[in-house]
């Protein structure tokens, strides 16, 4: 009775190996290919994704959909302000470098664009964090914060990287 399970499984793994194998080594190849045309055509302006789950929470565009990261935060008057979280970003989360002194964060000055199929960081030539830092200068309760950020998924601009501190400092919550 567990003879036949075994020898399938027995003929189905290296199967399994060499088709998984064969699959990968192709998307690394096209991937690589595609990544020449990137560099020829854009240069440094354009180059893909590479790390997944950078392309995961971006995956689809359109009505509704488009990629975006929201960081709120809810403050009281005086103890955050605009100008000094545009100074953290710029000095610490743009400027903060790994050990071999690439920049980590620099995916922030990038748009999420599809080239060829694949998912790609487009280089935000007019990038400047006065354009993703605001205050929202009306009073917010815990409802209208909801509908408040329901609005932006419509409304975010494409044409630059998508992400946005915003800061209520007029929160009435619980």
């Amino acid at each position: 009775m567990h003879f036949i399970p075994t020898f399938c499984s027995i003929l189905l793994y290296p199967f399994l190996l060499v088709s998984l194998s064969v699959v990968f080594l192709l998307n690394e190849l096209i991937r690589g290919i595609v990544n020449l045309v990137l560099r020829y055509k854009y240069g440094h302006k354009v180059k893909l994704i590479s790390v997944g789950n950078d392309a995961s929470y971006s995956g689809q565009t359109g009505p509704g959909l488009s990629p975006i990261t929201i960081i709120t935060h809810i403050i009281e008057p005086g103890k955050l302000t605009e100008q000094k979280i545009k100074d953290t970003v710029t000095n610490s989360l743009l400027a903060y470098k790994d050990d071999q002194g690439n920049r980590v964060n620099d995916r922030l000055e990038n748009i999420f664009t599809i080239k060829y199929g694949y998912p790609c960081w487009k280089k935000d030539e007019n990038f400047h964090v006065d354009n993703h830092v605001r205050t929202v200068d009306e009073i917010i309760t815990d409802k209208s914060e909801k509908i408040w950020l329901s609005r932006l998924w419509k409304n975010m601009d494409e044409s630059k990287p998508q992400w946005e501190f915003i800061l209520f400092p007029q929160f009435v919550g619980k």
